[in-house]
């Protein structure tokens, strides 16, 4: 990670704890119904309408080989940037806000190799703090694919 501190909103999903850099982070808002996108990638979950914006939902248990679950109305969706486009991502609940010292990150693949969708893990209080790298989250043909189902269910 970088020589400064960093800002991250702290997420709880299947009793784990997640974050996510704040500069990424739009906005948090309660979970909606998830509208099915066929053809689309494995992990998303399908779409929602946010302010008569389409986005696509990650499905963070889907990429982490985690069960599926039915969506809950306590949960949260993060409304974040993930490469070129805005997207909502599955959340149990929003936790905090919380700056960490550089020196309380280290880069994912220090400790353990295949970390592709995690930027640094983080000591947080008492715990740890898997901390996402949204750019990487969809591979190159999953993003291509997200794109085909998008434009289909367009026309």
């Amino acid at each position: 990670m970088g020589a400064s501190a960093l800002e991250l909103l702290v997420f709880d999903l299947a009793g784990r704890t997640y974050g996510l850099p704040s500069n990424d982070v739009l906005e948090l808002v309660r979970a909606v119904a998830i509208a099915p996108l066929p053809n689309g990638p494995r992990i998303v979950a399908g779409v929602i309408n946010l302010r008569g914006r389409i986005l696509p939902v990650f499905d963070l248990r889907a990429r982490f080989g985690m069960p599926s679950q039915p969506l809950e109305p306590s949960e949260h969706f993060i409304v974040a940037r993930a490469r070129r486009r805005v997207v909502a991502i599955r959340a149990d609940r929003a936790i905090k806000l919380v700056t960490l010292a550089p020196e309380d990150v280290v880069k994912a693949e220090r400790i353990v190799n295949g970390t592709r969708y995690i930027a640094g893990i983080a000591k947080v209080g008492g715990g740890i703090v898997l901390i996402h790298d949204l750019d990487a989250f969809l591979s190159e043909a999953e993003d291509a694919t997200l794109d085909q189902a998008i434009l289909a269910e367009a026309t």
